[in-house]
């Protein structure tokens, strides 16, 4: 066992793994924003790239936004 692992073995993964980032989509309504003031205070958050519509439908720009958890896949 590495010196590193040894010293957080008994640690929760919330002590030394990176904070995630949090994404949601856009609303008409302007709540999405008002969570991104709030909660980026503390962890990263993002709206881009997708948007809720009048009945809920989420509606993904395709073209110029990735999501922010998105990772490119390795064609075989």
């Amino acid at each position: 066992m590495s010196v590193e692992a040894a010293a957080q073995a008994y640690l929760p993964p919330a002590a030394y793994k990176a904070v995630p980032n949090l994404w949601i989509p856009e609303d008409i309504a302007g709540v999405s924003k008002q969570e991104i003031a709030e909660t980026s205070k503390v962890i990263p958050i993002s709206d881009d790239g997708c948007t809720l519509d009048i009945k809920n439908n989420m509606h993904w720009d395709e073209e110029n936004a990735r999501p922010p958890i998105y990772s490119e896949k390795p064609e075989y």
